[in-house]
């Protein structure tokens, strides 16, 4: 299993359509399932902090996750866009392999 892994800190007047946006019933998860290879995402909010996230989109390989970002480049960009508003900072953590 391949996880991508971001971190994004959030407009403290955002909170909830950044929870919207990237949530279980936000327009990220509802492409990705759309994707051959795609399991799931988490999101996960920082305890200790107001408006710090943590999202792990989990895929198959990291071939199938490239091939979808290739494949539906536009459609992703217009999503980040909107992500964009919303926060302040958004860091790539990492590409990881489940062992």
């Amino acid at each position: 299993m391949f996880v991508a892994i971001w971190k994004y800190e959030v407009d403290l007047n955002r909170l909830e359509q950044f929870e919207e946006l990237y949530g279980q019933k936000g327009k990220w998860v509802a492409l990705f399932k759309k994707a051959t290879g795609y399991i799931n995402t988490e999101l996960v909010k920082d305890t200790s902090s107001k408006n710090v996230y943590i999202s792990l989109d989990k895929w198959e390989s990291q071939a199938l996750y490239e091939q979808f970002y290739e494949e539906n480049k536009s459609t992703i960009d217009s999503i980040d866009k909107e992500g964009d508003e919303l926060t302040l900072s958004e860091t790539n953590i990492g590409w990881f392999n489940a062992l």
